[in-house]
């Protein structure tokens, strides 16, 4: 089993965490291992709800690997043994309330949505090497409506011989080529 936790750092200030990745045993429960993947230092982190912790995003495990995502305090991709093998910190957005989007996997991309207050966008990370594919702003709403902030996670799905990431928003539902990130298609819906 694959988690990850944000735990205070010991001796540190008040705000800093430590952000990991854990393995647990299914059968026992014992921690097999526990690697710290980002630090987050008192400075850089973003004030959450009360509810919400700095790891609310789900990992997923594919193909030997595990990919992890805490918002815009990294990315990153694991061994099944905890070893990292890439992290990246390039998505740059202030999330309102903590961060919630948990990643999709597709052939060869990382996508996630990221949804702040200053910035609305979905971007693809390769999952080789954490480099940045594409990165595409939300567009407003059919009717205009500006974006605001969310905490959707995309869905890869395949339609009609087509696969599409679809990424709620705070008031539309977009779909996305995997490959580019192009607009397919934009719903709008109140609230």
């Amino acid at each position: 089993i694959y988690l990850t936790s944000a735990v205070p750092r010991e001796g540190g200030k008040p705000k800093d965490q430590s952000l990991r990745t854990l393995c647990l045993d299914p059968e026992t429960g014992a921690t097999v291992w526990d690697v710290e993947v980002f630090a987050q230092t008192d400075d850089q982190t973003e004030n959450i709800h009360g509810k919400n912790s700095h790891a609310s995003p789900t990992p997923v495990a594919r193909d030997e690997r595990i990919y992890i995502h805490f918002g815009t305090q990294g990315s990153a991709c694991l061994s099944l043994d905890g070893e990292i093998i890439w992290s990246t910190k390039v998505l740059e957005y202030s999330p309102v309330h903590g961060n919630g989007s948990s990643p999709v996997i597709t052939d060869n991309a990382m996508i996630v949505s990221c949804d702040g207050s200053n910035a609305q966008f979905v971007a693809a990370l390769d999952i080789e090497n954490g480099t940045l594919k594409w990165k595409k702003e939300r567009l407003p709403t059919p009717s205009g409506v500006p974006q605001k902030f969310a905490f959707c996670s995309p869905r890869l799905i395949h339609i009609d011989g087509q696969d599409l990431v679809v990424s709620p928003a705070a008031n539309n539902v977009i779909a996305y080529s995997p490959e580019t990130g192009d607009e397919i298609w934009n719903v709008e819906y109140k609230g």
